[in-house]
């Protein structure tokens, strides 16, 4: 344990102006507000099933962080050596182990590197929480072993939601989901903690939403970029209201947070859909037409193939014009010849020998010029 809390102070020593900006940045990413904001933006605009999926995730892996702080009562390293000076330390709530925003993170990059499937993005995931733990450490307010450990359960967290949800939503059975409210329930009695009441309340209503967006609402994300711009615009001004709005309005105790956050899960799944379809549904039959548009091809008659342009050459032209008038004169000299030869046939018919079966050849059917028989 001395080497974890020398560590931090090796960091400490090191710190200067420019990296506690950058790492203070970097661990901005890992917060509430963020995660938040990307998994509305996935559930409104892109896709709900995937939005599912990954808030299923997320608050999974906070509601069993915070059940496993409560568990081991680690307390923050900055409280175990008083030569350590954290930076933000106002994010830094409950307990040490494991690192609530490694976890999340790590949560967070593996359901989304579940759905796009792409090396480039697994690779920057895994930068991300890396450069997450680091920014913990580097802050002083968690150990090498919070971070290690919080990383693992983030990614098993999101590999065992990704699985259930899956088997769940592919048997159409979104009830089996409720029956994570059961644990979830026992936390609330037996692990009280001021994030866990937090996360629990967001998982509540997000399990309850899907349910009932399965059977009663079915509304779909897609929408001209306008719609979901306006959207998710709309949809986060009143989600940060209700997050702002909520200790003035309930007051500051466990039972306000459950219901605050509870409220958030439920405006997240079911009250912006409802809205949304309210106030955009009238763009619907357009943009669906233009859809489907878009997807029959035209259908076009046979290519047409241009014959190739003439080209215009004197010589053979003139050998042309030469060829049809010596045809014409021959045709001519042969007429009157032809005339008399079918008339002497006429008068003079040539006599057939008895029992001859051989056929004979009419005049009209003999080349020209030729008189005798064949």
């Amino acid at each position: 344990m001395d080497f974890m809390l020398d560590t931090l102070e090796w960091l400490q020593s090191i710190r200067t102006p420019f990296f506690t900006e950058v790492f203070t940045g970097v661990t901005i990413l890992a917060e509430d507000y963020v995660a938040i904001s990307v998994i509305c933006f996935v559930f409104w605009c892109l896709s709900k099933r995937w939005g599912y999926r990954i808030g299923f995730a997320y608050l999974l892996s906070g509601v069993a962080n915070n059940a496993v702080k409560e568990v081991f009562h680690v307390e923050r390293p900055f409280l175990r050596d008083l030569d350590l000076v954290p930076i933000r330390a106002e994010t830094a709530t409950g307990y040490s182990f494991p690192s609530g925003h490694t976890q999340a993170i790590a949560a967070l990059t593996t359901a989304l590197a579940t759905i796009i499937r792409k090396k480039w993005f697994t690779a920057l995931s895994i930068v991300l929480v890396l450069l997450v733990a680091f920014s913990r450490m580097y802050l002083g307010v968690h150990t090498l072993a919070d971070v290690l450990v919080g990383a693992a359960l983030g990614f098993a967290c999101a590999i065992a939601a990704g699985r259930m949800f899956t088997y769940a939503d592919e048997r159409q059975r979104a009830e089996l989901l409720l029956l994570w409210l059961v644990p979830i329930a026992a936390g609330l009695i037996w692990l009280p903690s001021d994030d866990y009441v937090k996360a629990a309340g967001a998982m509540s209503s997000l399990l309850i939403g899907y349910v009932l967006d399965q059977k009663y609402v079915k509304w779909e994300a897609q929408g001209p970029a306008g719609t979901q711009i306006a959207k998710f615009v709309l949809g986060m001004a009143v989600l940060i209201g209700i997050k702002v709005s909520g200790p003035l309005l309930l007051g500051e105790s466990m039972a306000a947070d459950f219901v605050r956050y509870f409220v958030i899960g439920a405006w997240m799944t079911i009250g912006a859909p409802l809205l949304f379809q309210v106030m955009f549904s009238r763009n619907r039959p357009a943009s669906a037409a233009r859809t489907i548009r878009r997807q029959i091809p035209a259908q076009a008659g046979p290519p047409e193939i241009a014959a190739p342009a003439a080209v215009f050459n004197p010589l053979r032209a003139a050998e042309a014009n030469a060829g049809a008038e010596r045809g014409q004169r021959h045709e001519g000299s042969q007429l009157p010849a032809l005339a008399q030869e079918q008339a002497g046939q006429h008068r003079h018919p040539s006599p057939r020998s008895p029992g001859s079966d051989q056929h004979e050849e009419s005049p009209l059917e003999r080349p020209p010029g030729l008189t005798g028989p064949l």
